[in-house]
C-alpha cells in the first residue's frame, strides 16, 4: 500500500521508538506492568497528537495513519501499541465532539504529548457494552459529581485523563449515555485490584472507582447524540486500532519465526527443503495479507 508524505513521516516517528519498546517488551509481558518507558518514548515523538487537527499543534492523522502506526508499534510491544492506539481513540471523539472551551484547552495539551488518556466505559453485569450505562451523572448547584466504578480501565493506573461513559442522569434510560472529560486531578481514583491474566499483560487493566466534581462544559456534545459519537468515532477507531495491534503483533511473529528458519541454529524438526514448510509459510503470508487489506479497505471506509 502506498503512504502519504505525512504517514510516512508518522510511521518513521515509530520506527525511531519501536527498538525501545521491543527492549523492554518481555519484562513488561512478565512482570506484569505498564509500559512506562514507551508512554515516555510516545510522549516525545509527538505520536500522542496523531489524531489532533493541526490548528491546534498535532499532527492532524486519519484513522489510516492510525492503523499503520499502532501495526509498526505493535511490532515492538504489542501493549504498548495496543494502549496508545486506546489513546487515540479518546483523542478523536474529543477532537470531534469537545465543547469549543474543552477543544481549546485540551487538544493543544494533547499535541504536546502532556497527557495520555484512559477509556472509562466497563460496568459490572454490563460488560463493555458501549451503548449503554448504568451510573448516573449528578447535577449540584451547577457543577457535576461523578461517581464511577469500572472494573477494567486500559492504563489507568498512569492516566492523565479519563473518557468516561455516564447515564445522563438518575432518572434516564440507560441508553441515554453522556461522555465526559476529567482530568486526573480533579478525581479522587482508587484502584480497586490488580491486572495478572493471559494476553495484554502489559496494558494494566485495572479495575477504578472515580468519584469527583466537574465544571458542566466536560460533557462531549453531538447533533446525533451519544449514538453518534460512539458510531462515528469511538466503536470504528478502537476496533481498527485494535485490529491494526494484532496484525502487527502477527507479522513480527512471522518475522522472528523465519529468522530462525534461516538461522544455522535452527530446531533440527525444521527442514527448510520441505515443501510443507514452505506451503505453510506462504499460507500465513497470504493470510497477513489479506487481513492487512481487509483492515485497510475498512479504514478508507471509516
Amino acid at each position: 500500500m502506498r503512504h502519504s508524505s505525512g504517514t510516512s513521516r508518522f510511521l518513521a516517528a515509530a520506527e525511531e521508538v519501536v527498538p525501545l519498546l521491543a527492549r523492554h517488551a518481555a519484562e513488561v509481558d512478565a512482570e506484569p506492568r505498564f509500559p512506562t518507558e514507551a508512554l515516555a518514548a510516545l510522549r516525545a515523538t509527538g505520536l500522542m497528537g496523531l489524531m489532533v487537527p493541526e490548528e491546534h499543534g498535532g499532527l492532524g492523522g486519519t484513522v489510516l495513519d492510525l492503523v499503520d502506526v499502532a501495526e509498526r508499534l505493535a511490532a515492538g510491544c504489542t501493549s504498548s501499541a495496543l494502549a496508545w492506539a486506546m489513546h487515540c481513540q479518546q483523542v478523536d471523539a474529543i477532537a470531534h465532539y469537545a465543547p469549543q472551551r474543552l477543544a481549546s484547552e485540551l487538544l493543544p495539551r494533547l499535541a504536546a504529548g502532556e497527557l495520555y488518556l484512559a477509556s472509562v466505559t466497563t460496568e459490572e453485569d454490563k460488560g463493555g457494552h458501549l451503548l449503554t450505562s448504568r451510573a448516573p451523572l449528578r447535577e449540584r448547584e451547577g457543577v457535576l459529581v461523578l461517581d464511577r466504578y469500572a472494573p477494567v480501565v486500559t492504563g489507568g493506573r498512569h492516566a492523565d485523563g479519563f473518557l468516561i461513559t455516564m447515564r445522563a442522569d438518575e432518572t434516564a434510560l440507560e441508553r441515554d449515555v453522556r461522555a465526559v472529560f476529567a482530568y486526573r486531578h480533579e478525581l479522587d481514583v482508587e484502584v480497586d485490584g490488580d491486572w495478572d491474566t493471559l494476553g495484554m499483560r502489559g496494558t494494566d487493566s485495572v479495575p477504578l472507582r472515580l468519584r469527583g466534581e466537574l465544571r458542566a462544559d466536560r460533557v462531549l456534545v453531538a447533533d446525533g447524540g451519544w449514538s453518534e459519537i460512539a458510531l462515528r468515532s469511538l466503536i470504528p477507531v478502537g476496533h481498527l486500532g485494535w485490529a491494526a495491534t494484532w496484525l502487527g503483533a502477527a507479522r513480527a511473529a512471522l518475522s522472528d519465526f523465519l529468522g530462525a528458519v534461516r538461522s544455522p541454529r535452527r530446531p533440527r524438526s525444521v527442514d527448510v527443503t520441505s515443501p510443507l514448510v514452505a506451503e505453510r509459510i506462504a499460507r500465513v503470508r497470504t493470510c497477513l495479507e489479506l487481513a492487512s487489506a481487509y483492515l485497510h479497505r475498512a479504514a478508507e471506509e471509516v
